[in-house]
């Protein structure tokens, strides 16, 4: 499925309630409503390989790890996971009972992210 970019608008998305329901488009959807404003030029995507499985990827723009981690949410069980992927190096972030919650997590390390970084320079010397 192609990558999906939202602007943060006023109706922020209601968080979807079952905590066995696998992972879509909704959750995708979520997730990239609660970052918008954190993280607005990152990409929110759903994969499926398998009809009730999924995993929604997180990333920076060309999935550079100057900008940050790529960040992974998948199902285990009535869990759902949150990975990370930074410099070849891959690492649970934590397990959550909810969308809400991951949400929560990512936006903040987003927002904690953003505050620390250094602008690149893109003068030539």
């Amino acid at each position: 499925m192609p990558a999906a970019r939202f602007a943060p608008h006023q109706n922020t998305r209601r968080s979807p309630d079952s905590v066995a329901e696998p992972l879509g488009v909704t959750h995708q959807f979520y997730i990239a409503d609660a970052i918008a404003g954190a993280a607005p030029d990152w990409c929110v995507e759903f994969y499926s390989d398998m009809p009730g499985t999924g995993t929604i990827i997180i990333m920076p723009d060309d999935a550079d790890d100057d900008i940050g981690p790529t960040y992974f949410v998948h199902r285990e069980g009535h869990m759902l996971c949150l990975d990370q992927l930074h410099w070849d190096s891959y690492s649970s972030v934590g397990r959550f009972a909810d969308i809400g919650a991951v949400a929560q997590e990512l936006r903040g390390r987003l927002l904690s992210h953003a505050s620390t970084t250094m602008p690149v320079s893109r003068m030539l010397h």
